[in-house]
């Protein structure tokens, strides 16, 4: 199992901010919104569970993260503003056990995979927003673990870097297993929801497993999305979506779709990101729900 808590309490400074919390998600990538920081603290070893269990990967976080199984991947991280990104990445391989040539075995792969040689040589504290969250999140995998746990990575960014922003990371994480938080739901066409095996909607002691949009299923239906900024390569995923038995009509700021009888939503944004359109929401339309 993925991520997993039974009767689950968390406190801060004494006060209970989860309790009572228990679910149970499988696959090897997930999305969690929703949830006090303090979950994910706990999930990444560096928070006490008052009561109950909580589980990343079959293990404990704190024993999980001593052993380097689990890495936590914070979005504001104090990091030395004079070392460069290789600097950054190596000494986290060396804290991790690593010998000196395999921590540079590691932090050249890192650095590959997050897309980063232009900024390697260069100071963390002179370096693009994206290009320093990067680096921790190659700090993360420079240390071997084998799950990742990303807190709102894509928070602070405009929406087009932060789709962007988000690919590079599924690149480089989708070998291994990740759990990413984030305060509130990621549009329907992000790719972190798109690559998610399941999403985990939290409020209070409340968990609900939601299905996320690769795993909807392919029967006919008709659904309205609400769109970003102005669609510059609609037509082409008009053309794109007609090939494959869709349909697609823009009305304003929204776009009426018809899946037809064999795509399924996650097929219809994958289409949607090719063509570099953004939904903001997806939802099924008056007639669909009529008819289911």
């Amino acid at each position: 199992m993925l991520f997993e808590a039974e009767d689950l309490r968390i406190d801060v400074d004494g006060v209970p901010v989860v309790d009572g919390l228990s679910f149970a998600v499988d696959g090897r990538h997930a999305l969690v919104t929703g949830a006090p920081r303090a979950l994910y603290e706990s999930a990444a070893g560096q928070r006490p569970v008052i009561r109950g269990a909580l589980r990343v990967s079959g293990a404990e976080p704190e024993g999980a993260a001593a052993r380097q199984e689990v890495a936590g991947v914070p979005v504001h991280v104090p990091v030395p503003p004079r070392w460069t990104t290789t600097e950054y990445v190596s000494w986290n391989a060396r804290l991790a056990g690593a010998s000196r040539k395999d921590a540079a075995t590691r932090t050249a792969a890192a650095i590959e995979s997050l897309k980063l040689g232009e900024t390697a040589k260069q100071r963390l504290d002179r370096v693009p927003l994206t290009a320093r969250r990067a680096a921790l999140v190659a700090a993360a995998l420079a240390t071997g673990a084998k799950t990742f746990l990303l807190e709102d990575p894509l928070s602070e960014l405009a929406e087009d870097v932060a789709d962007g922003f988000a690919r590079v990371l599924r690149e480089a994480l989708d070998p291994h297993a990740w759990v990413v938080f984030t305060p509130t739901p990621l549009p329907f066409g992000s790719p972190f929801t798109l690559g998610a095996d399941h999403a985990l909607a939290i409020a209070g002691a409340r968990a609900e497993l939601l299905v996320p949009p690769m795993t909807s299923a392919a029967r006919p239906r008709r659904f309205t999305a609400r769109l970003g900024p102005a669609p510059a390569r609609f037509e082409d995923f008009v053309a794109q979506l007609a090939s494959r038995g869709g349909r697609a009509d823009l009305r304003g700021g929204h776009v009426d779709l018809e899946l037809g009888e064999t795509l399924t939503t996650a097929e219809v944004l994958g289409l949607a990101l090719d063509a570099e359109l953004v939904f903001l929401e997806l939802l099924p339309s008056a007639a669909a729900r009529s008819e289911a």
